[in-house]
Order: C-alpha cells, then structure tokens, then sequence
C-alpha cells in the first residue's frame, strides 16, 4: 500500500500539472509540487488553509469565498466542472489557470474532498489577446499608422497606395505619390555609397523573394530637403498580386540626437581619462598607458623612464596663501611638464600634488629631463593675485630596462622610494 501511494505521489509530483484538493470544509490537505513552484508557497505553508485567503487577488477572493461556501453548504456539486481564475504567486507574479474539478464523496453522497486539476494558461492567453491585438492592429494599420506607410507594386514600377502620413513626410499629394516610384523620392545616393535606384530594386527584390529588409534611407522633400528614414519592407500578397509595404519612420532628428550624443560621450570619455584642474591625464588614463607602453617595450626591447613628482612643502604653500593658490601652482607645474614632455611620453597627475611622467629613453636622458623640469619649475614665479609663489620639486626615477620584467606596480614602487630619497638629501632634485 505504501509503495503504491509512493508511485501515486511520484506520478503525480512529476506529471508537470497542478493538482489541489480541498476537504469538505473548504481547508487545502493537498498541493502538488507544480503548485509550489508555480505559486513559490510550500505545502507547508498553505495546508488546513483556504486556497482564496492565500493564493487568489484580492479583487476575486471575496467573491470567490461567498460562492464557495454557499455551495459547500448547499450543493457542493456547483463546484464541479471547468472554471479558470487567477492566481498571486508568493513574489506578486499573477497567473491565469484553468481547472477541471472532481468531487469525492463519501457513502452517504456527502462531498469528502474536491480534487482539483489545473494548467497554466498565462502564455496562451496572452497569445490570443496578442493575436486578437494584432488583426485589429492590422485593420486599422494603414488608415491610422503612425509611420508613412506605402505599397508598391513592382509589376507596375509604382505606388499604388499611401496613407496620410506619407503624404505629410514627402510633401506630395496622394495623386503625386501614386505616379512615383521610390528612387523618385531619393537621393542619388543612399549612406551604403550605392545609387538610390540600384538599392531600391535589390530591397523590393529581397522582399519579394521572402525577405523583410529593414534599413536607413535619404529621400528628398519637393524643396531638395534631406530626410533621414528607417524603412521597413514587407511582402504583401493582395488579390493575387504581390505588393511590397514599406513602413517608413523619420530619423532626422534622432540622428542629431545620435550626433550629438556620440559628441556628449567622446567628451565624457575625455573628462574620465583627464585630471578636471589640471587637464592632464589623469591616474587611470596613465596608469593604462604605462601597460600599453611596457607592452611595447617588450615588444620593441626599448627602455622606459619612469619621473614621480612631488611639489616640495605644498602643505606650506596651501597654508600661507589658501588653497586656492596651491591649485594655481599645480596648474602652472603641469603647464610646464606639458610643454617640456615630447612626443609619445606622457606627463599625467598622479595624486594631489604628484605628477607623473614616462618616456621612452635611456637612464641618461631621463636624468637630463629630470635635472631640466626641476630647473625649470625652481626658476618660475608663480603668480597668485599679488604675490609671486617660488616652489621646487622632487624626481624620484625608476627604468625598466629591455632585459627586465617588472611589473608597473613595481616601476612605480622604485620611483616613489627614489623621490623620498631626493626630499631626504635635501629636496630641490632628483634621486
């Protein structure tokens, strides 16, 4: 007996229906596991309770409750039968179910329990209600489509029929339009480079054939104005002809909006690889490049330099003259690395007041850049308002030679050690 209610459970556990049954009294004493998954409830959770108190909308439940009991009460036939209904999962996700109930009784031809067996109907409801959708759609399409809509007949080389809307994005009248074909209301050119004619007939031709070619195209209004259209071909059999709709939308102003944002990134771009007071690239922009470049290195068995540079007593100089006279210095410091940084190395700010700046070159010319760029920074002023800012640096250097395979990490390690080393023998230099 055991072993039969164990198959029974298995079968019914793994049959993929739902399957509820309810007692006499209305309470659940069974929820299959399609019913937990569907629902997210455990049996657990909804046995001894009613299904309309847990499982339904409340829009329904109370309804649902009234006709229940009455007929648990009166005649519990009434539940018998087919009926659909929804229900709410756990996670408020709403399902359309279907039901074919049957009623166990007990000897005396009292309802003993009410087995319910039920099957999601969700997706096919909505496909009906779709497809309902889309014939109404497709009745009124033509008459009341928001895009221009056209159909062309390829054995007579012309329209046959536009709505209103084409009338308005070509600025032709009906009668105009149906005496033209499309290359007429084109550009010589389309974007693709290949004449307005000889695309024309290759689309109507791919959609003759089956195909439903989607693509941009440049026609012109009466005044040679320009218009950008995505157009849409479709094939269409009518009265044992073959037509070809075209659904013709006007993306004149979103390919300004596409300009214009492609502009917007670009610019962003640039703000997010560059330092916004100095201007410089900034640590993430160099600190990506520097991989690039050792990649090269590699590659190309050159050396590479490595400058850190830390502005000497910076604190000192926010102190006395404010901060704003410090962030004057760090422009004017950067201004100075950027001139005196040739091309294909790269000057970045680092962190606060420290630059950086990587070259290709040997250990030699780096130390002549060095010396040059400290030089140069201790023999300017830097004017705030009145006063006349004297500031020096320090260079901490580091190389990766052609025969060494350190990582960036560890070329920048070196460089910070360095530059402390200058700031200790006295600053004003490089180590």
């Amino acid at each position: 007996m055991i072993l039969k209610e164990s198959i029974a459970n298995a079968i019914i556990d793994n049959a993929g229906a739902l399957m509820l049954v309810l007692d006499h009294r209305g309470y659940i004493v069974y929820f299959n596991r399609a019913c937990e998954e569907l629902s997210g409830y455990s049996f657990k959770e909804v046995q001894g309770k009613f299904p309309w108190d847990i499982l339904l909308p409340q829009e329904d439940a109370d309804m649902i409750r009234q006709q229940a009991f009455e007929s648990l009460a009166h005649d519990a036939k009434l539940n018998a039968g087919h009926y659909t209904n929804y229900w709410v999962s756990k996670q408020g996700k709403r399902y359309l179910l279907e039901w074919s109930n049957t009623l166990i009784r007990d000897d005396a031809g009292r309802m003993r329990y009410m087995v319910s067996l039920g099957s999601d109907i969700t997706e096919r409801r909505h496909a009906h209600e779709a497809l309902e959708e889309s014939e109404q759609r497709f009745r009124v399409l033509f008459e009341h489509a928001p895009e221009a809509i056209t159909l062309f007949d390829p054995e007579l080389g012309r329209f046959v029929d536009v709505n209103e809307n084409a009338t308005t994005l070509f600025g032709r009248s009906w009668e105009e339009l149906t005496r033209l074909n499309p290359a007429a209301l084109s550009t010589p050119t389309q974007p693709d480079g290949r004449s307005s004619n000889e695309a024309a007939t290759l689309y109507i031709q791919q959609t003759i054939e089956g195909e439903t070619p989607v693509f941009e195209w440049t026609n012109l209004k009466p005044d040679g104005k320009e218009i950008s259209c995505e157009v849409r071909l479709v094939r269409l059999p009518l009265e044992g002809r073959t037509l070809v709709r075209a659904s013709i939308t006007d993306i004149t102003e979103r390919k300004r909006m596409e300009a214009a944002l492609k502009n917007a990134n670009a610019r962003l771009m640039e703000l997010a690889s560059q330092d916004h007071l100095t201007r410089l690239p900034n640590r993430r922009n160099f600190e990506s490049a520097l991989e690039k470049g050792m990649q090269r290195h590699r590659k190309e068995e050159q050396t590479i330099s490595l400058l850190l540079i830390d502005i000497d007593n910076f604190k000192q100089i926010n102190d006395d003259y404010g901060h704003p006279a410090g962030d004057a210095v760090l422009v004017q410091v950067a201004s100075i690395l950027r001139a005196l940084t040739r091309e294909g190395d790269m000057a970045a700010r680092y962190a606060g007041d420290e630059f950086v700046l990587w070259m290709q070159c040997n250990e030699s010319v780096a130390r002549q850049r060095a010396k040059e760029i400290i030089d140069h920074v201790a023999n300017t002023s830097f004017n705030w308002q009145r006063h006349a800012i004297k500031a020096t640096i320090s260079v901490g250097l580091s190389f990766l030679s052609p025969d060494n395979e350190k990582s960036a990490e560890a070329l920048l390690h070196e460089a910070d050690q360095a530059m402390y080393q200058a700031k200790r023998a006295g600053k004003n230099r490089y180590a």
